[in-house]
C-alpha cells in the first residue's frame, strides 16, 4: 500500500507514489513531475501561469500609421516630405506666404 502520498502523486498499482502529471487544458509549461506538457512554436513563449503559447511580443499598431510596433519593427513608413509624428504622418508646415 502506498500510503499518504504527496498532493500531486497518486498511487501506482505496485503500491508506489509516482508523479501525476499535471497537463489538463496546458499547451506547455512544466507537468508537475519535473517534465513539460509541451513546448511553443517559433515566435512564441509560453505563459507558465496559464500554460498557454503566446506572441514573443505584441505588435501595438493601432491607429498609428507610422512608427514603431513595439517589437523591434514597424507599423508602416510615411512618403517622401512627410515625418512621422507619434504614429501619423505629417507633411512640412503650410507656408504662409507674404
Amino acid at each position: 500500500s502506498c500510503g499518504t502520498c504527496k498532493s500531486n502523486e497518486m498511487c501506482s498499482v505496485d503500491g508506489k507514489c509516482v508523479c501525476q502529471t499535471a497537463c489538463t487544458g496546458k499547451m506547455c509549461g512544466p507537468d508537475g513531475c519535473n517534465g513539460s506538457c509541451g513546448t511553443c512554436g517559433t515566435g512564441t513563449t509560453c505563459n507558465n501561469t496559464s500554460g498557454q503559447c503566446v506572441p514573443d511580443c505584441q505588435k501595438m499598431c493601432t491607429g498609428k500609421m507610422c512608427g514603431p510596433d513595439g517589437c523591434n519593427g514597424n507599423c508602416g513608413t510615411c512618403g517622401t516630405g512627410t515625418t512621422c509624428n507619434n504614429g501619423v504622418c505629417e507633411g512640412p508646415p503650410a507656408d504662409a506666404g507674404p
